[in-house]
């Protein structure tokens, strides 16, 4: 938390931002050991967090869009946290529907919401692609080494977290042919 804290520092000096993003990587960081524990993430954390970072994006400076109108803010911390919990939703119901499982849990698509409302949605894609990349890495070398069975579960939200915070400090560069502002 120590060096997330200095890289926030660094990118956004002392400000609204760097107050609501340093809030918001503590519940990722939160939400990401209490999965990792119990494979939960409680709705203490993570709704606030929506309500949070909808409000912080659409009326704090220096988060993003600073050149837009408050509706255009609005709209995409709103539109970040509908599209990250319909991601989410939708792996679950096909994962119910292909495997007569679950796949994912409904903290991970509260979390999600959560990430889109302080990221937007291109912050969503970026999480998405990174959290998958790293989690699929991180379970197939656990099922390498015998620790892990292709059947057993994985807490995906610490690797939505990770996801999450490469997505914010990554901002302001293009990636997947977005720029992300």
């Amino acid at each position: 938390m120590g060096l997330l804290t200095f890289l926030l520092y660094k990118k956004f000096s002392i400000s609204f931002a760097f107050l609501f993003y340093f809030i918001f990587i503590f519940a990722l960081l939160i939400a990401s050991m209490i999965d990792w524990d119990t494979y939960l993430i409680p709705d203490s954390i993570d709704i606030p967090g929506i309500f949070l970072g909808i409000i912080a994006c659409t009326f704090c400076a220096g988060m993003f869009m600073d050149n837009f109108s408050t509706l255009t803010r609005f709209l995409y911390s709103f539109g970040g946290a509908v599209l990250g919990a319909g991601i989410i939703g939708l792996l679950a119901l096909a994962g119910k529907v292909i495997w007569k499982k679950e796949a994912m849990g409904m903290g991970d698509l509260k979390l999600l919401a959560m990430i889109g409302a302080f990221l937007g949605w291109h912050g969503v894609l970026i999480t998405m692609f990174f959290g998958s990349l790293l989690g699929t890495v991180f379970s197939l070398v656990l099922i390498l080494l015998k620790k892990k069975t292709m059947e057993d579960y994985v807490p995906f939200g610490p690797y939505l977290s990770l996801g999450a915070v490469i997505a914010l400090f990554f901002k302001g560069f293009y990636f997947l042919g977005f720029f992300i502002s």
